[in-house]
């Protein structure tokens, strides 16, 4: 799934890629756990935003002390 949003290589180079060796295989095998065919779902989604959550990015922002020697000699 990530690969049809994300890319743009072809149904088959992806079908290839994780495995299969059927484009038919792979297109039921597809639609019968995601509901559309592969086609179908790279039309209806939109690339996913690289969005961090916000906890994460306050984290990784706030001013930190760690591994840093308070002594001063």
């Amino acid at each position: 799934m990530y690969l049809l949003r994300e890319t743009e290589r072809s149904v088959t180079e992806i079908c290839m890629e994780v495995g299969f060796t059927s484009l038919g295989t792979f297109g039921r095998t597809f639609r019968d756990i995601v509901g559309v065919s592969p086609t179908a779902y790279r039309r209806g989604s939109e690339p996913a935003k690289a969005a961090v959550p916000t906890c994460f990015t306050m984290a990784w922002l706030r001013p930190s002390s760690f591994g840093e020697d308070d002594a001063v000699e």
